[in-house]
């Protein structure tokens, strides 16, 4: 592990607060976090490492990281002897530079075998054998629902790379930096967090709703290219059709303002319709249906509205907001504290979306993926949307980064935590178990 990786590992695994915990494990060292260079999370990180390296206690640093991450998979740790000792040798000139992973997921996310798997002979994809079956078997009767999280536009990126305007999607932490940043540059410098919800709730304050939007849509009015996600999800339809399968057409959770998906299904050919929900003044608190080809218009009587075509074409749910390409007045984001409280105040979510969808999803499985529930905000939400409609049918979840505060949250509500692969492993092995479905009568 280099310490490109080693760095990225700590912003991904570490809050600022955390980061705050780790300096005081190495303050025996003489680690301060204060005299740390640098504001937020990404370059204290990196001047921590270099410290460490300077003072050649990268071990420390590393056994560090470990007490206060035991679940993640420090790779890089000296080599030990036989005796189970450390060993008495720290990295030399004739030691061989490590060798850094090809693009992908970060490697403390590599998959990990169960150990009734490892005493059968059994590897972690043959144990979710039966999982893709079933998976497989929902979508051919229409009863899988993808949920979209952040984290699944950082699928495909490589682990040494930042955020890249309209090449590498920022993460939620990036996003919260890039802001802070130009906040400071503004003169209204954010208290330090690295929460977004705060950060942007200081620009709302600060610099007016307008100002943050303007921000806001220069991350996002860029054309980042889909993922094999995206790709795989727009690639349904045309799958089935080719394979002789009567049409199925999806239902699409997403709590991403982008409009990557809509541009991958654009892209294979794809029609799909798009519910957004809107803070808009006029029309606060109602979602937008934007039909294929036509005008959008706002849903007034959910339980009246008769005009989805769920039997024609795929239907993507944006339940937080979202960019708007065409008009910049009508973007409409949930994304500030005071934002999060006005949508836990209204009516329960699903009595703002047309009654013939929400009874299509009551009676559909849920795949939550790239979901990080670690932000109070999005945690607080989903626990009110989803304890109060009460999941009939066996669902999962792959998260980008499985944390134990997650898989407790999901093991609360019945959803089963896929924890021995990780989510781009999963995304390829989805996609080559779609890609062998036997045609019709084949």
């Amino acid at each position: 592990m280099d310490r490109s990786q080693l760095r990225q590992m700590i912003i991904t695994y570490f809050s600022l607060e955390d980061f705050k915990d780790l300096c005081f494990e190495l303050g025996t060292y003489g680690v301060s976090y204060d005299a740390l260079a640098g504001d937020g999370l990404p370059p204290k990180a990196r001047e921590l490492i270099l410290l460490c390296e300077r003072a050649g206690i990268q071990p420390a640093l590393i056994a560090a990281c470990r007490r206060l991450r035991p679940n993640v998979q420090w790779e890089d740790e000296p080599a030990r002897p036989a005796t189970g000792q450390p060993s008495p040798l720290g990295p030399s000139e004739a030691t061989p530079p490590p060798v850094v992973a090809p693009p992908g997921p970060p490697p403390s996310l590599a998959p990990t075998l169960r150990a009734a798997d490892v005493a059968s002979g059994e590897t972690a994809t043959d144990a979710l054998d039966p999982h893709f079956t079933l998976l497989l078997r929902s979508i051919l009767s229409g009863r899988l629902v993808p949920f979209l999280g952040a984290d699944v536009n950082l699928l495909g990126r490589p682990t040494d790379a930042g955020w890249a305007l309209g090449q590498h999607f920022p993460s939620t932490g990036e996003m919260a930096t890039y802001l802070a940043t130009r906040l400071k540059e503004l003169g209204y410098p954010p208290p330090e967090s690295d929460d977004l919800a705060s950060i942007t709730e200081h620009a709302s304050l600060t610099l007016g709703v307008g100002s943050l939007y303007d921000e806001l849509r220069t991350v996002l009015n860029a054309d980042y290219p889909p993922t094999g996600l995206h790709d795989l999800l727009a690639s349904l339809p045309g799958l089935l059709r080719e394979r002789g399968y009567p049409s199925v057409y999806q239902i699409i959770v997403t709590s991403n303002f982008d409009d990557v998906l809509e541009r991958a299904f654009q892209g294979h050919g794809e029609p799909c319709d798009v519910l957004t929900y809107t803070s808009r003044e006029d029309i606060r608190g109602k979602f937008i249906h934007a039909p294929h080809g036509d005008t959008p218009r706002a849903i007034e009587r959910p339980n009246e509205y008769d005009a989805l075509p769920l039997d024609q074409r795929t239907i993507i749910v944006k339940i937080y907001g979202a960019l708007n390409r065409l008009n910049p007045d009508d973007d409409s984001y949930t994304i500030t504290e005071d934002d999060f409280i006005g949508y836990m105040s209204r009516a329960d979510i699903t009595s703002l979306l047309p009654a013939t969808l929400v009874s299509r999803v009551r009676k559909s499985h849920f795949l939550f993926l790239g979901s990080s529930l670690r932000d109070w905000n999005r945690r607080v939400v989903f626990q009110r949307v989803w304890d109060e409609q009460k999941l009939q049918y066996k669902s999962w979840a792959v998260p980008f980064d499985p944390r134990i505060s997650d898989e407790e949250f999901w093991r609360r509500r019945d959803i089963e935590l896929i924890r021995n692969i990780t989510l781009q492993e999963y995304v390829d092995r989805f996609a080559a178990r779609l890609a062998a479905l036997p045609p019709v009568g084949g």
